[in-house]
């Protein structure tokens, strides 16, 4: 399966990488993939997100799973906010 590298910079430019590997890619249903910052690799967790369509739209449910420790849990915000411009690329 292919891999993928997020790198977020901030205006400040401070930098955040994630990367991971797509597990399973169901066309316009589903996707599994790990998912580790680069600051903490040892805690690959992964994350799935299936795709169900509603009428004229498209319901969206994520799970991610191994979000262990306070710290792991506040960089989760970040997180989705990257999973959910990841999705959009891969949309295009």
């Amino acid at each position: 399966m292919a891999s993928y590298r997020v790198v977020l910079r901030s205006p400040g430019g401070e930098e955040r990488e994630v990367s991971g590997e797509f597990r399973e890619v169901v066309a316009n249903r589903k996707l599994v993939f790990t998912w580790a910052w680069r600051s903490t690799p040892e805690r690959q967790s992964l994350v799935t997100v299936e795709f169900v369509p509603t009428g004229d739209a498209t319901a969206l449910t994520q799970r991610h799973r191994a979000c262990r420790g306070r710290r792991f849990r506040s960089a989760f915000g970040v997180g989705s906010e990257v999973r959910a411009a990841l999705l959009i690329g891969l949309g295009r």
